[in-house]
């Protein structure tokens, strides 16, 4: 009887094997890679394209000769971090795998301002993760906008981007694309917009974007008003995504000082801009409450120096962790019983902390620790993430001392992209990161049996 079996269990893997073929990583390379012990691989990019690795062992610094790259009309300012933090290739001790990137800057080969070097005619590339797109109306005589006023303007926009948390990497995935030239009319300019289907916003328009060609919007506002070529113009600028960037990027410009952004004579720096960020108000410094039931409890050491934390980066951490709790289905009620607590400061060290903790005996997850939080700390955990780096502080531990359900699933979402990019400043979780991790999971799956592959043909 159990011989009849065989084929179908063989048919099961040979079934998921296929599937994973056709993802775009050779999953059983992969897996080998990462198999050597106490090794972490360094990936070097340029413009999202992998350039070079290196492989380190841990606690030691990268042996091998990293070149510098090179990109035209821009010279190599050294390598960043995800969050744009300075990476120094020679003196790095590596804990953990790493994704670094290469910081440019814009040579001027001859123009007299920083902007004449931008694009502002780019076109749209398949399969490209764009930061953020932007589309302006090319028909000068009744948009009023050129390629110098384009540029002038894109250059405010990037200071408004680099202060809200863009990072070199983000600023080089930004496209913006010109739409028609003098004589194509709004309908043609829709059509190409509702064409290329990745516009985030777009300038120079008037109010009938919407109406005319049916482009679909989320926000549109009026009141841009420019001079150009002795003419002014009053043109609308309209939302056509609502993500998280391209939202903030919007009502930045709906404000009296966006607005101003067109004006040639207008140039921002970073001091002319107060950000307001979407967790500015959280609170992350609760105290905890006898009479009140909590569907999750998380701490952070307050200890900045050694843990990294502190309040704004518990906050944007914070923020994060709610757009992940809402995409798998907690509930207002639930959601309101989430309470993030700070333990220690300062002056308080790894015993103390642990005093603290244990005295509440309701924590589910705390974050920012070192190793030592049991053996030091008296904190017993039931799963523990180490070597994270937060705010350039490495070696750090995010442990679960409670197995819930809620804490249980957010734990597991830390320990893999993009919930190990929680910490950045410069990353926003949005659902649409959930739903690819949701598709890569299944990858995950596969993965197993592509290592097992062996078996099967002994078998």
């Amino acid at each position: 009887m159990k011989k009849r079996f065989l084929p179908i269990f063989i048919a099961g893997f040979l079934s998921c094997l296929t599937l994973a073929s056709c993802h775009s990583v050779n999953l059983y390379e992969y897996t080998e890679n990462e198999s050597y012990a106490n090794h972490y691989l360094v990936s070097f990019y340029v413009d999202d394209t992998l350039y070079t690795t290196a492989q380190v062992k841990e606690g030691e610094t990268i042996s091998v000769t990293i070149s510098d790259p090179s990109k035209e009309n821009y010279s190599f300012d050294g390598w960043v971090l995800e969050d744009g933090t300075a990476f120094d290739v020679s003196t790095a001790v590596i804990t953990s795998n790493l994704d670094v990137y290469a910081s440019f800057s814009l040579i001027n080969t001859g123009g007299t301002n920083p902007w004449d070097e931008l694009v502002v005619t780019d076109t749209k590339e398949e399969n490209k993760d764009y930061y953020l797109v932007i589309g302006w109306y090319g028909h000068t005589s009744t948009s009023g906008l050129d390629e110098d006023l384009v540029k002038h303007w894109y250059y405010n926009l990037r200071v408004f981007l680099e202060k809200y948390g863009a990072s070199t990497k983000d600023l080089d995935n930004i496209s913006v694309r010109q739409y028609g030239i003098d004589g194509t009319k709004i309908a043609e300019f829709g059509e190409s917009v509702n064409a290329d289907g990745d516009v985030d916003i777009v300038i120079g328009i008037g109010n009938n974007i919407n109406s005319t060609r049916g482009v679909d919007i989320d926000d549109k506002s009026g009141g841009f008003t420019f001079d150009n070529n002795g003419e002014s113009y009053d043109r609308y600028t309209a939302l056509l995504t609502e993500e998280t960037v391209s939202r903030a990027a919007y009502d930045f410009l709906c404000t009296d000082l966006g607005k101003t952004t067109f004006q040639m004579d207008v140039t921002l720096t970073s001091d002319d801009i107060e950000i307001s960020q979407p967790w500015d108000d959280l609170f992350v410094t609760d105290t905890k409450d006898p009479n009140k039931t909590y569907s999750l409890v998380i701490g952070w050491y307050g200890k900045t120096s050694t843990s990294g934390i502190d309040e704004n980066i518990m906050k944007h951490w914070y923020y994060n962790a709610l757009v992940y709790l809402r995409h798998i289905g907690l509930t207002e009620e639930q959601l309101n019983g989430v309470t993030v607590r700070q333990y220690g400061d300062a002056d308080t060290n790894i015993g103390p902390l642990g005093e603290l903790v244990n005295a509440h005996g309701d924590v589910d997850i705390l974050l920012g620790t070192g190793k030592n939080l049991t053996t030091q700390g008296n904190i017993e955990t039931v799963d523990r993430i180490d070597g994270v780096t937060i705010n350039g502080t490495t070696g750090r531990t995010l442990a679960l001392l409670k197995e819930s359900e809620i804490g249980r699933s957010l734990f597991d979402f830390l320990k893999q992209e993009p919930g190990s990019k929680m910490f950045d400043m410069s990353f926003i979780l949005s659902d649409s990161d959930l739903v690819l991790f949701k598709t890569e999971k299944i990858y995950e799956i596969c993965k197993v049996f592509s290592y097992s592959r062996h078996i099967i043909i002994a078998f």
